[in-house]
């Protein structure tokens, strides 16, 4: 696949950044922990388009990038005890009675969902905010749809059992209705320039690992080697019969050739 450019880069981030941040935050819960993995999520996709089948839909696909990001922090985190300590005083900030007010609710089940082991938050997180139909959360996690149904299920359970036991037994019925309509995290402005400064960057390595364009030739390093070896051979008396042949999936040029006397 060809490597985008900066501005279609771009365009990915400002459409794209609000539900990998949405699905980070969800997961990981610290707005600074979101961010760093948002931009290792798009670090991966600017840097290996080739790893995206175009004959495929894309949410899925960056949700899938998304998790695997997500997924190795939260293994690699030594302990929980930071997170547990902020959930409870969260918890305990709130007043346990049935909330009327929207943001109110938000809040609250984010917190209980923080609260629920990671492979049930990562279900829940990837279709009530990650915006996947369970046919497409099959394909992300691999498992057959009626799988996800059943998980999915059982782990909304599991999050209405919470919301009952810490007192806010209102919510439960409808705590699905309120994660789908929670709107995207809002996107701080310096991670979407640090975004767009991670685009320039690899637009720029991409153009240079290209080669330079000279009389409409791009010239790359093998192209240059090239040269010297038909200036080389050729002062020693023989010359060179050289073809040009495809050079793998970067689509630049290099010569074959056979020295002739």
């Amino acid at each position: 696949m060809k490597s985008p450019d900066e501005s279609q880069m771009q365009r990915l981030i400002q459409e794209w950044q609000g539900v990998v941040y949405s699905v980070c935050l969800r997961m990981l819960g610290r707005p600074a922990d979101a961010e760093d993995a948002t931009q290792e999520v798009f670090r991966r996709v600017l840097t290996r388009p080739e790893a995206y089948d175009p004959a495929r839909a894309f949410r899925p696909w960056i949700c899938r990038v998304a998790r695997n990001v997500v997924l190795t922090r939260l293994r690699a985190e030594k302990t929980r005890a930071a997170k547990t300590e902020a959930y409870e005083q969260r918890v305990g900030a709130v007043a346990k009675e049935d909330p009327v007010d929207r943001k109110e609710r938000e809040t609250i089940v984010q917190g209980q969902l923080e609260g629920l082991p990671v492979d049930e938050r990562l279900l829940l997180t990837l279709h009530y905010y990650g915006g996947l139909s369970k046919t497409e959360m099959a394909e992300v996690l691999d498992v057959p749809r009626t799988t996800i149904q059943s998980r999915v299920g059982n782990a909304l359970q599991q999050l209405k059992s919470h919301l009952t036991q810490v007192g806010y037994a209102g919510l439960a019925p409808v705590v699905g209705d309120v994660m789908a309509s929670t709107p995207a995290a809002l996107v701080p402005a310096h991670l979407t320039n640090s975004l767009y400064t991670l685009a320039a960057k690899t637009a720029a390595a991409s153009a240079a690992s290209a080669g330079f364009v000279i009389g409409g030739i791009v010239v790359t390093k093998k192209l240059l080697v090239a040269a010297g070896v038909l200036l080389a051979l050729g002062s020693g008396g023989g010359f060179v019969a050289a073809r040009m042949i495809p050079d793998g999936a970067a689509q630049s040029e290099s010569f074959e050739g056979c020295l002739l006397y």
